[in-house]
């Protein structure tokens, strides 16, 4: 009782030699070929209204063994067509598998998409599925396999530092969308990487 669930040294290390948001959109493999980088998005959504939880894209490049967080979205109080317009811009700009928790919230969002149906995936949180993918992230930072840049999402650091078990009064928005995304990113290595994006901070 009392402690974070996350080990704050494995955390301290995620951000040692982190990529982060600059990292370009392709690469050249041992052959010198030029690669496309590959990337999963992930959503957990929110509902409209302004004392609501945060609305939370994170994007993953899993081109290498050691996965690197490229961008997150993080905005509150803001309208289900909205949210969907971002999903859709952010999709487009690295195409492949966007994947959207699938509660009340995120099925209603989903409704106002206008992408692929084989491009986009819903993950419903349950008593069942939510321990899995929280461990997932956990396995992750301990063989450090995730990385990212505290400095560049500073909500996303916070959440996974301060996370808990029971959860019931934390924030934990950022932690689902991370451990949805580490969830889902084998499959996204079967898609094309997308283009280079700025920091997006909304």
């Amino acid at each position: 009782a009392g402690l974070t669930f996350f080990n704050p040294r494995t955390l301290d290390k995620a951000a040692e030699y982190a990529r982060g948001f600059s990292q370009v959109a392709s690469y050249k493999d041992k052959r010198g070929r030029v690669r496309r980088r590959k990337y999963i998005k992930a959503w957990d959504i929110a509902g409209p209204g302004e004392r609501s939880d945060a609305v939370v894209g994170v994007v993953i490049n899993v081109s290498r063994p050691v996965w690197q967080v490229r961008l997150v979205v993080y905005n509150r109080g803001e309208d289900y067509p909205v949210t969907a317009q971002r999903i859709e811009r952010v999709h487009h700009l690295y195409p492949g598998l966007t994947v959207i928790e699938d509660n009340e919230a995120g099925a209603a969002v989903r409704a106002f998409l206008d992408l692929p149906e084989d491009e986009v995936e819903g993950f419903r949180t349950t008593r069942q599925s939510k321990p899995v993918v929280i461990e997932e992230l956990a396995v992750a930072l301990a063989y450090q396999t995730i990385k990212w840049k505290p400095e560049e999402c500073p909500e996303l650091d916070a959440e996974v530092r301060g996370y808990r078990i029971p959860d019931d009064n934390i924030s934990q928005d950022c932690v689902m969308a991370l451990s949805i995304g580490i969830h889902h990113g084998a499959q996204a290595l079967e898609t094309a990487g997308g283009q280079v994006l700025r920091v997006i901070h909304v």
